[in-house]
């Protein structure tokens, strides 16, 4: 029997053309209307028919909230992708921020980001410190 390939990239012919014809008029909200219709319409149709082939339903945003501890990291990282066209790449220290942010209030946020390069740091951070003093000291 066949093993299913997952797609890791499901639209992603859809999404470089869209990003391609904005691109063209770099990204400005002054570009003709209905300039790139067709490739937004054809990426949201393509996002559309892999998330109904994926038979989990629809999508629901609060799978993936994070703690409240953690909104005003998420905030900034927002507020980057924004300013940088969503391109993670531009955002990569807000990206490690709301990780190690998420790594520290729920642990299997921890878990799921064990080995990434951006949790290294945590013990770093004062609150990191803080925890190895009470775990030195035993209060742990």
């Amino acid at each position: 029997m066949p093993v299913p390939v997952v797609d890791p990239a499901p639209c992603a012919v859809e999404a470089t053309l869209w990003r391609s014809c904005l691109k063209e008029f770099d990204y400005g909200p002054d570009r003709p209307k209905g300039a790139c219709e067709n490739q937004r319409l054809g990426y949201y149709s393509c996002i559309k028919d892999w998330t109904a082939k994926q038979g989990e339903g629809l999508y629901d945003y609060r799978k993936f909230n994070l703690i409240g501890a953690c909104a005003g990291e998420a905030e900034k990282l927002h507020q980057c992708m924004m300013v940088g066209m969503f391109e993670i790449s531009n955002c990569k220290e807000p990206m490690a921020e709301l990780k190690r942010c998420g790594a520290r209030h729920d642990m299997a946020v921890r878990q799921a980001l064990e080995g990434d390069s951006a949790l290294q740091a945590v013990d770093e951070e004062p609150q990191g410190i803080k925890r190895m003093w009470y775990h030195a000291i035993g209060k742990l």
